[in-house]
């Protein structure tokens, strides 16, 4: 950069070197006329020099308030400050004039104040921050600010040089002398510019003007002028971009109050001005264009006229017109742009599927099967489709010019999957993708790849010996998975154990299950084991197993039929599991009787019995349960449970008692010794009337039909008690009653009553005995002897003394029974019972044989005959007489 570097001198001055700290006479002045120097800012009172006269001799005093005279000698008054000193003498020089009036004379005082460069120097009439204010376009080359620079000091104290520092980087700015001239001696300079200054380019320069002296020391200054560039509207407005491109929606809202964009113009000016816009018909497309699109001249907002369909119309995809803005009223200065619009599309229409279904279904165990072929398309033309496939079964697809082919990779095992559903899913690239769905359907054909497997290794069932034929005593399941007759399973019988069983069970080839073909006799088998085959009914077998068999074990369980005053006593071994609950079924017509009786040997008791119809479970005399819900004695099948833990009592009727599902496994058990610790002995039915039971004798025996007795899981073998009376075997006790029928009344007078089961006669006779006839004599029951056999007697006291009397067996005069022995000696035994049954001892002394059997023969009221047969076996039996309405045999 070059400096410009201006010099200004005020006046000539010696050197500092010539001049004095204290005043130096001039050796050469006047007579009238005293010179001094002083430098300049000597402070006061300090000496000037020294006069020709004292103050004595001064009338008027010199300079005042700036010198005094002490004697003769000369002093400052105050700090010579020597731009002051010029200032108060107006005067451009350095010499302070005093004039000291003396009698008669005038002396002149001439005091040179030499000069100290003190004085900063600075620009005249400038602020330390100077703002000019210039319009853009100034006129060149006309200064915009004169510059005059001022230092008070002189000499070369007050010799200023200045220049640009700061602020004029691109020489907008340049100081020289003014234009026109002003002599030579003019120190005055101006500040012009260089060249022009756009406001829209340059609003403001900080300019920084350094100004210093050629003192000793150097003094110096900086002077900052700001030129604010003040704005003219000389510019044009103009678009911020040539070309305008707008993506604009299909479908996109139509009318000014919904644009879509909006071209924007600019005035670098800062002059506010209006701006308005306006559509040019030139380079524009399609013809119709400004049908379509409309412009708001004082926005310039773009809207659209009109709905556009992207898909409906492509020439409406693209538009190109032209539009030009300019400031209000000056319509020449203008500014032309191009408006490019894309119609895009909008993801408004969903994927489209075409399928081809080459086979709904599939072999099972067939592997690389095509299903299908599709097809995906999309109107919104650039969203290509995209299937996908979710199937529940590996597959592969394969996708060849928009036709996708499904493929299954897998064999399809139709018992794990017989029914596959493919959801085909088809959704495009658009923002937000839009999906179809599609769902196939796949049926597995079955192949008769699977033998049928019965639902039990071994099954087992009780049942009664006595049902009727054709009832189902037992029921096998086996199951196939294959589908229609590969699936259908057939049973057949492939084995009977024992043999003699063979004839009495059939299965049903369809449903499994196995009924009764011929009677069961529990005495021949009393469990029969039967081995059944299942088999598909599958014309191909795709499958390597032999046909499934099974094992069924069926327990008979027999049928009792108690008569009136019979009774079993059983005996099995005790367990834990014997002491849980009690199972039973019964039928009977009768409203009372003693289903089961159970006493330890410690005393505890346990009855359950019918007590007018309803069931009492009774422990020691005390009833723990009682069921009334509907009445036992109507002849069908009864069940009854007993639970000890819980001490509750479920009756129920029970035609087809699910044993499996009430008790769990069973198993048979039986001991012979009653009374053994480890036993457990009841009565069923009954009880010996001669045992020692007596608190239980009182209780009715029990006349029906029991079968299904269980003590725990301990299935009790009826038809093997370990003694009994008065029972048969089987089901003698009929259905359908025989008493109260015109042909099966009990009728003449030797009947007394009728009881509903199927012996040769359901008659009761007055004297007791059962007959066809109650007129005849008949022969009864054997009582098997010996020759030393007891016989117990139950009777009415009055009427046991008379046929004995009648008998020959007690004395006729003494009513109180006897013991008759073998020598003829009869005993008188006393009673200790008062009820009308009594407990009576005697043996037979009118045995001709060692061994025999005795019958009964009766005609009316009297024992008249004993007769002597042979004896098939030999032991000895009690037998219960009841005398008073009647006498039943044994």
């Amino acid at each position: 950069m070059t400096l410009q570097v201006f010099r200004r001198s005020t006046m000539e001055l010696r050197p500092l070197s010539q001049l004095a700290v204290l005043l130096l006479l001039l050796v050469a002045q006047s007579a009238c006329t005293v010179r001094f120097e002083i430098v300049e800012n000597t402070e006061a009172d300090e000496t000037i020099g020294q006069l020709n006269f004292t103050e004595q001799d001064i009338t008027v005093l010199p300079c005042p308030n700036l010198v005094t005279v002490v004697g003769n000698v000369l002093k400052t008054a105050v700090k010579f400050d020597r731009e002051e000193i010029i200032q108060l003498n107006e005067t451009r020089d350095n010499i302070l004039h005093c004039t000291a009036q003396l009698p008669g004379s005038v002396e002149d005082i001439l005091i040179t104040v030499l000069d100290v460069n003190d004085n900063v120097p600075r620009f005249s009439e400038l602020e330390p921050v100077h703002v000019l204010n210039v319009t853009e376009n100034f006129n060149i080359p006309n200064p915009i600010q004169r510059l005059e620079p001022h230092d008070l000091d002189n000499g070369p104290n007050g010799t200023v040089d200045f220049h640009i520092t700061a602020g004029n980087e691109e020489h907008f700015f340049y100081i020289g002398p003014p234009l026109e001239y002003e002599g030579p001696d003019t120190n005055r300079l101006e500040l012009f510019f260089n060249r022009s200054v756009d406001h829209e380019m340059h609003k403001i320069f900080n300019l920084s003007i350094s100004l210093s002296d050629h003192g000793t020391p150097q003094l110096s200054s900086t002077q900052i002028i700001i030129v604010d560039i003040n704005d003219l509207n000389d510019e044009n407005p103009i678009f911020i971009m040539s070309v305008f491109t707008f993506d604009v929606e299909e479908n996109h809202t139509f009318g000014p109050e919904n644009p879509f964009g909006k071209v924007m113009a600019v005035d670098e000016d800062s002059i506010p001005s209006t701006m308005e816009f306006s559509l040019i018909n030139e380079n524009f497309s399609p013809t119709d264009v400004f049908d379509y699109v409309g412009l708001n001249g004082e926005t310039g907002e773009l809207y659209l006229m009109t709905t556009i369909d992207y898909e409906a119309d492509t020439s409406l995809r693209h538009f190109q017109f032209s539009v030009q803005v300019h400031e209000e009223g000056m319509e020449a200065k203008v500014d032309i742009a191009r408006v490019v619009i894309n119609i895009k599309d909008v993801n408004e229409d969903s994927p489209e599927i075409y399928v081809h279904i080459h086979e709904n279904s599939i072999q099972e165990n067939l592997k690389d099967f095509k299903i299908l072929l599709l097809r995906a398309t999309d109107k919104d033309g650039v969203n290509e489709p995209i299937v996908q496939v979710y199937p529940p079964v590996s597959f592969s697809s394969r996708t060849v010019n928009q036709l996708t082919s499904i493929t299954i990779n897998e064999s399809l095992d139709r018992e794990v999957l017989d029914y596959a559903v493919f959801n085909i899913t088809v959704y495009d690239q658009g923002q937000p993708s839009l999906a179809s769905k599609l769902t196939v359907e796949l049926f597995v054909l079955d192949e008769n790849d699977n033998p049928p497997t019965f639902t039990e290794v071994e099954y087992n069932f009780i049942t009664v010996e006595n049902v009727p034929l054709d009832h189902v005593v037992a029921k096998v399941e086996a199951k196939d998975p294959d589908a229609g007759e590969n699936g259908s399973v057939s049973y057949t019988i492939t084995g009977v154990t024992p043999a003699i069983a063979e004839k009495w069970f059939s299965v049903d080839s369809t449903t499994g299950d196995i009924s009764v073909k011929a009677t069961m006799n529990y005495t021949l088998a009393s469990s029969v084991t039967i081995t059944i085959k299942a088999e598909d009914n599958g014309t191909v077998k795709n499958y390597s197993t032999n046909a499934t068999t099974t094992t069924v074990h069926i327990t008979i369980s027999p049928s009792i039929t108690f008569k009136p005053w019979s009774y079993q006593e059983h005996c099995i071994p005790k367990t834990q599991d014997t002491l849980t609950k009690i199972y039973l079924e019964f039928r009977t017509t009768e409203k009372n009787g003693l289903l089961l009786y159970e006493q330890s040997l410690q005393g505890e008791s346990f009855m359950l019995k019918i007590h007018e119809g309803q069931i009492l479970a009774v422990t020691q005399n005390i009833i723990q349960s009682r069921f009334d819900e509907f009445d036992v004695s109507t002849n069908l099948w009864i069940s009854v449970l007993y639970d000890f833990r819980e001490k509750t009592l479920n009756v129920s009727h029970s035609e087809e008692a699910d044993l499996k599902a009430t008790l769990g496994t069973h198993e048979t058990a039986r001991c012979d010794d009653t009374t053994d610790s480890t036993s457990q002995t009841f009565y069923v039915g009954g009880i010996d009337a001669f045992s020692h039971l007596q608190n239980a004798s009182k209780y009715g025996s029990f006349v029906g039909v029991i079968r299904n007795l269980f003590i725990g899981s301990v299935l009790v073998d009826l038809a093997s008690p370990v003694r009994g009376e008065n029972t048969v075997h089987g089901v003698l006790f009929t259905s359908q009653p025989k008493c109260g029928g015109s042909e099966m009344t009990c009728s003449g007078p030797h009947h007394s009553g009728c009881l509903d089961y199927d012996f040769e006669s359901h008659c009761i006779c007055s004297g007791g005995f059962n007959s066809h006839t109650c007129a005849t004599e008949e022969n009864y029951a054997p009582i098997q002897l010996s020759s030393s056999s007891k016989v117990k007697v139950a009777v009415d006291y009055a009427l046991f003394v008379d046929i004995l009397q009648r008998s020959g067996l007690v004395n006729p005069t003494n009513n109180l029974p006897v013991t008759t022995t073998n020598s003829g000696r009869r005993r008188r035994r006393s009673l200790t019972n008062t009820s009308n049954y009594q407990l009576v001892e005697f043996q037979f002394r009118l045995l001709r044989e060692s061994t025999g059997t005795l019958l009964y023969s009766k005609t009316g009221s009297s024992i008249h005959n004993l007769e002597v047969r042979p004896l098939v076996s030999q032991n000895i039996l009690s037998f219960p007489v009841r005398l008073q309405e009647y006498l039943m045999h044994v």
